[in-house]
């Protein structure tokens, strides 16, 4: 985190021996990324002091979005043609990090069923997903594509009123479970570790995990859906 004053030099929080506000925890590498720099930030005086160390920081609070923006008509699901349930579903990550994405074939075939129960799956991304969400809707076409058409605000309050999401590890998945929506995140261990980047909500989020995604079955994600109570067991 970076720190500055008007016509100084910036003021670093982190662990770095130049670092202004030093953050010197023991544990920090093994600490979950939030929880972490909650602790910079209030090392750094950001926070009432003795508020988070050592304990899990509050969740990011997204409420803000509607009310500053004025709830415009644009952050309803009827401005995109939504009607509930629905549901959303999170294919991409970094483009040079392959291996952070479930098959689109399991999404396929995970989409069909949650159609069969009467949601519609509405997948969400950015450009690079165009390929992804052409060809989800190919496999099911009761799948409901905005990739390219949301923009951050608006993937928050489709959130808000999803049933649920699913995605990979990746910013929107994040920004969802935040928002409010119970979550279902898919980790691949060999790229990243839950216990240090899993989304966190106000809401249930399990996290899927296997060696490789490609090792995580639909039917393991199924079972998740069920332990939300969205499926019947």
């Amino acid at each position: 985190s970076v720190l500055s004053r008007a016509g100084k030099a910036p003021l670093w929080s982190g662990h770095h021996e130049k670092a202004a506000f030093f953050h010197d925890n023991p544990a920090r590498a093994s600490m979950h990324s939030i929880d972490r720099l909650a602790e910079q930030l209030e090392v750094a005086g950001v926070a009432p002091q003795g508020r988070w160390l050592g304990k899990s920081a509050p969740f990011p609070d997204l409420g803000w979005v509607r009310p500053k923006l004025g709830d415009p008509p644009r952050l309803s699901p009827a401005y995109f043609g939504i009607q509930k349930p629905y549901m959303l579903l999170i294919p991409g990550a970094s483009e040079h990090r392959e291996a952070k994405r479930w098959p689109i074939e399991n999404y396929a075939e995970l989409a069909k069923r949650i159609a069969d129960l009467g949601i519609t799956p509405v997948v969400i991304g950015g450009k690079a997903e165009s390929a992804i969400a052409q060809e989800l809707v190919k496999r099911e076409p009761r799948v409901k594509s905005l990739v390219t058409r949301t923009d951050l605000f608006q993937i928050v309050t489709l959130a808000e009123t999803a049933v649920f999401v699913v995605g990979n590890d990746t910013g929107p998945m994040h920004m969802a479970t935040l928002a409010g929506a119970p979550g279902i995140a898919l980790f691949a261990l060999t790229e990243s570790n839950p216990d240090h980047s899993a989304p966190r909500g106000p809401k249930t989020v399990i996290v899927n995990s296997a060696p490789t995604l490609k090792e995580l079955s639909v039917d393991d994600v199924w079972q998740s859906v069920r332990a939300l109570g969205i499926a019947p067991a």
